[in-house]
């Protein structure tokens, strides 16, 4: 699915609380279905476009998960216990894989087809359902006169008896609320429920969505995080409602075979997506979630949405681009004061930035301050903990171009060493001795430092061969894993590793031409090789200083801050100095004055 897929780390791992009261006819505490820590349903959906969230790497469920399951051992009674969930959760249930087929023709009923037999006939469901089909292929099932839907498979008796149980529950609240004209309940209130377990119970999981509000809610008190899901802490109510119509598109999306697309909602999409795609080609930081290519694509399906009528597929391609754009406001905090207008400007407070490390800074004067570049370049992708996956794509694709096109100076470099060490006059004393001068020294060095530089860009390009076509859930997986290992800061430092090593295989093997120019030769050879090398430095250090931004030049960078430090300390010197020679001059003149008298 093309959206935004994100996470709150400190919201991540708190478990959510139940509400304060239960639907179970024993009235039992309520808990929350709701995991500690659970794969992000996104990633199962093969997800290439949008923005990714730290929320979204594949995480295996941990104990105390509820799982969606069609193989539950049920008490005879077939009355579970109904507990909260969220579209969210609810996707998981229809992208789990908790079936298997056979290889080939193995169940006996299935081994002949009969003579004259050209139709194919779908198995009813139980009475009051209809089965649908949606367009990805999953089996659903809708009950329009309780307005009521599920992925649970109903052809099993036990598992129909107790979904029917539950909604009738559940439907029982609704009346008991509208009677009391406690709340103002809408209409069309469609009932989402599925079997699931909790910690080896078998529960009933639930939650209802409205059509003419966009949104979804429960029956009791639930934490906000089953609409959030902790990925940004809710500023307002209209912010929380941002939250809410991503949740209900999510859910039109897992159910879109009987819904009916509102014209406005049709409408507003195609508006959205006309705006967006002005914002991309006017603007390098846009934060619409599409790049240009995949925009123009998405616009031919978007004109091609029929609104006001029944038909699948339409509602399947608007309910997935409207619940990526809500999800998309949200984690900007659109329509807030405060909202993210620029995909490289960070919402959050400064406090919770990354700081580097003074290993870091050490390291990057010896790699050339490369791992500076490659730094702010990730603090531009990766930003609130969200990374855009079209200029994610656009990153590593010039990273593996700037590493392909590295090959083939390292060859030549390579044969210029081996060719160095070939003349005669450089390697005139090895057949007496086993010592080598400096100059071949530094050709050995050069040479190994030019087959590293092959190694290295060959591990990488291996490692980063599919990244260009990789999902947005994935790319934000690569930058998790390795900042859980030793932090972007190493990732960095690793990618600027081939250009830093052939810098220094051509600076060694500059050296070593630089001993042979040097070493033995008349003053006119010395001269003139100094001479161009003196014109050659002067036009690398111009260069290097107009080019010195996003290095060590950077405002607020450790070395900008030791270069004041040390500036200050300086002319606190010099000044302290001064005071001295001047008092100095003050003491011996009124002396010379007094011995005149």
């Amino acid at each position: 699915m093309s959206t935004t897929q994100t996470l709150c780390r400190s919201s991540a791992a708190i478990s959510r609380r139940g509400s304060q009261s239960s639907l179970h006819t024993e009235n039992l505490p309520l808990q929350s279905l709701r995991p500690v820590s659970v794969s992000h349903p996104e990633s199962s959906r093969r997800s290439s476009t949008g923005t990714a969230s730290t929320d979204d790497t594949c995480v295996e469920p941990v104990a105390h998960t509820a799982i969606p399951s069609t193989h539950v051992a049920f008490p005879q009674n077939t009355t579970l216990r109904i507990v909260e969930w969220s579209p969210k959760d609810n996707t998981g249930r229809k992208y789990r894989r908790d079936i298997w087929y056979p290889k080939r023709e193995s169940l006996p009923n299935f081994v002949e087809v009969e003579g004259m037999k050209c139709e194919f006939i779908k198995k009813d469901p139980p009475p009051g359902w209809i089965a649908y089909t949606c367009p990805e292929g999953k089996r659903l099932f809708h009950n329009e006169k309780k307005s009521a839907v599920t992925f649970t498979n109903i052809y099993d008796h036990d598992s129909w008896r107790a979904i029917e149980s539950g909604i009738d529950r559940i439907l029982a609240r609704l009346e008991d609320y509208r009677q009391r004209n406690d709340h103002n309940i809408p209409c069309d209130v469609e009932i989402c429920v599925t079997i699931a377990n909790l910690e080896s119970e078998p529960v009933l999981a639930y939650y209802l969505a409205s059509m003419s509000l966009q949104s979804i809610f429960w029956l009791d008190k639930v934490d906000v995080e089953y609409l959030t899901d902790g990925e940004r802490a809710v500023v307002s109510e209209e912010h929380l409602g941002l939250a809410a119509k991503y949740q209900f598109w999510n859910h039109v999306e897992l159910f879109p075979c009987h819904q009916v697309l509102p014209r406005a909602a049709v409408q507003d999409l195609q508006a959205v997506f006309a705006s967006g795609f002005c914002d991309l080609l006017t603007s390098n930081t846009s934060m619409f979630p599409w790049d240009l290519e995949k925009a123009e694509k998405l616009r031919e399906c978007v004109r091609d949405i029929q609104p006001d009528q029944v038909d699948a597929h339409s509602t399947f391609i608007a309910a997935r681009l409207l619940s990526t754009i809500y999800r998309e406001r949200f984690l900007a905090f659109f329509g807030e004061y405060g909202a993210r207008m620029d995909r490289k400007d960070s919402a959050f407070e400064k406090s919770i930035h990354r700081q580097r490390s003074w290993i870091f800074y050490c390291i990057s004067p010896f790699l050339f301050f490369m791992p500076l570049v490659y730094m702010e370049e990730f603090e531009k992708l990766y930003v609130d903990d969200t990374i855009h996956y079209a200029f994610w794509r656009q990153f590593i694709g010039e990273l593996k171009q700037d590493w392909e096109r590295s090959i083939t100076p390292v060859t030549v470099l390579i044969s210029a060493d081996v060719g160095f060490l070939a003349i005669g006059s450089i390697d005139n004393a090895s057949s007496q001795s086993h010592n080598r001068n400096a100059a071949q020294i530094l050709t050995y060095i050069s040479a190994v430092l030019s087959l590293f530089v092959f190694i290295v860009c060959q591990i990488l390009m291996r490692h980063h061969r599919h990244h260009i076509c990789e999902q947005a859930d994935r790319a934000l997986n690569y930058v998790i894993k390795r900042e859980k290992r030793l932090g972007l800061p190493a990732v960095a430092i690793a990618f600027s590793l081939p250009t830093a090593l052939f810098i220094w295989s051509m600076l060694t093997f500059l050296a070593a031409m630089m001993t042979v120019f040097f070493d033995g030769t008349s003053s006119v050879t010395r001269i003139a090789i100094s001479s161009v090398l003196l014109i050659l430095l002067v036009m690398v250090a111009l260069l290097l200083y107009l080019e010195r931004d996003n290095t060590f030049s950077t405002p607020g960078s450790a070395y900008m801050r030791i270069y004041s430090q040390s500036k200050t300390k300086i002319i606190s010197w010099r000044n302290t100095l001064w005071g001295w020679v001047w008092s100095w001059r003050g003491v011996g003149s009124a002396e010379n004055d007094s011995c005149q008298v």
